[in-house]
């Protein structure tokens, strides 16, 4: 997914992964907006200490700096929750 201010306007733009692999954009809410605040603000407490075999790794960029976490508590699903709220 990628952030991006248009005009003073906060956009979203993601790419499916399904077979026709699409990209769908759209407009964000200052509520939206809130909840990625509070998504990028929850991985600075992953703990990357658990040895499952799954893990699911999150990225964050910002211009020429880049920052990855690491999830492998198998209870948090960060992504499916901000996902499903954005």
């Amino acid at each position: 997914m990628t952030i991006y201010k248009r005009k003073g306007k906060y956009f979203a733009k993601w790419q499916s992964d399904g077979l026709t692999f699409s990209s769908n954009s759209s407009f964000l809410t200052s509520t939206q907006i809130e909840t990625i605040r509070k998504f990028e603000l929850e991985l600075n407490y992953m703990n990357n200490n658990y040895r499952s075999t799954t893990k699911d790794t999150y990225t964050v960029s910002f211009r020429e700096s880049s920052k990855t976490f690491v999830d492998g508590s198998w209870t948090w699903f960060g992504y499916l929750h901000f996902r499903g709220k954005i």
